[in-house]
């Protein structure tokens, strides 16, 4: 029987902390799935809502490859992927290939310490880690550099019959830049292959991307204790976390107070309104509904990461280790706790640290 691999590609966006390329499947069957199959107490990745979807319509012919790692830069994201598609390609020639590819910051400043980037050689990619190179790089090449490897992976895929859909993570691209770098041109090509999303002026809880700050702060915010909020400017070159925070409510946005990647909601939102809907069209799943368990479930992972939130927001160092710790013990692989329980559990724990 042909198979359909499906590819999620990226960074710690991508990453769901498992290491392994290939996703296991084996757990996500409603009847004995377990909030530790799905990597809770850490975020729900796309890919396991998408695998959650298609195990649930018993579609049996479909592959799931992980290849989001923390850190991965552009260009690696763009060799990590082509590898996996020449590799099944290679062994399987008739199969299917889709990939949805998150991509990353145009210049990290380093790499994190986990297992998975050991191998990488950062000299390789002088446009993705700029202090490990340290050359003398115009900004304006990088901008350009990144916009090819973008255009190239498109015609990769195109070259390949891979059917993909590409997306940043966050915002990279900024109108003020295009017109102080001139690069209408570059741009508009680029418009014509990624998916970007538009986004409003807004307010921010937390002052940091994943790489780099955010520019204006704004006044104390009562629902954020001691914490401020930090002005955006709306633009039209958003990624995940722009088309999320203008859907949601602060606290329902990002994993943690001090930690700007995306919680399990958005993670949710941005797969049913954008990923599933890619799928649908193309007829690789079913617009139907999930089990009422999993529902429930899922449901229950927003409260909890809310709470958590807002649990953690005006913390010292050593309450924050304390309230991790509670999380990891409030989920576990081999009771369902319900919302009512995690709610108890986290008040009860906030009381007695204040």
């Amino acid at each position: 029987m042909k198979k359909i691999h499906v590819i999620f590609a990226g960074d710690s966006f991508s990453d769901d902390g498992r290491g392994d390329d290939k996703f296991d499947l084996e757990y996500l069957k409603s009847d004995d799935i377990k909030y530790g199959n799905m990597c809770v107490p850490t975020t729900i990745k796309l890919h396991s809502f998408f695998a959650v979807d298609f195990v649930n319509q018993n579609k049996n012919n479909i592959i799931v490859h992980t290849l989001g790692r923390g850190s991965y830069g552009n260009h690696v994201i763009t060799d990590v992927f082509k590898q996996k598609v020449n590799e099944i390609k290679l062994e399987n020639p008739n199969d299917e290939i889709y990939g949805i590819i998150q991509f990353s910051a145009f210049v990290r400043y380093g790499l994190n310490n986990s297992g998975s980037n050991q191998d990488l050689k950062i000299k390789d990619y002088p446009y993705d880690y700029m202090n490990e190179n340290s050359q003398e790089i115009s900004e304006r090449e990088i901008f350009v550099k990144h916009f090819e490897n973008i255009e190239n992976l498109n015609k990769f895929c195109l070259d390949h019959q891979v059917k993909h859909f590409m997306y940043f993570g966050w915002a990279n691209i900024f109108s003020k830049d295009i017109e102080r770098l001139h690069l209408e041109n570059e741009v508009s090509s680029l418009k014509k292959i990624m998916n970007f999303y538009e986004y409003k002026n807004n307010e921010d809880e937390i002052p940091h991307y994943c790489a780099g700050y955010k520019e204006v702060k704004q006044s104390n915010n009562l629902f954020l204790g001691t914490n401020k909020t930090y002005y955006i400017t709306g633009d039209y070159f958003g990624g995940l976390s722009e088309y999320c925070r203008d859907r949601l409510e602060m606290g329902e946005r990002y994993n943690l107070i001090f930690d700007p990647h995306p919680s399990t909601k958005a993670y949710h939102l941005f797969y049913m309104e954008i990923i599933r809907k890619f799928f649908i069209e193309d007829g690789l799943i079913e617009d139907r509904p999930l089990p009422n368990k999993i529902v429930k479930m899922i449901e229950n992972v927003f409260k909890y990461e809310y709470i958590r939130f807002i649990t953690l927001i005006d913390t010292n160092n050593q309450q924050i280790h304390d309230i991790m710790q509670v999380c990891e013990k409030i989920f576990t692989e081999d009771r369902i706790i319900s919302f009512e329980e995690v709610e108890r559990l986290f008040l009860e724990f906030k009381n007695n640290i204040n």
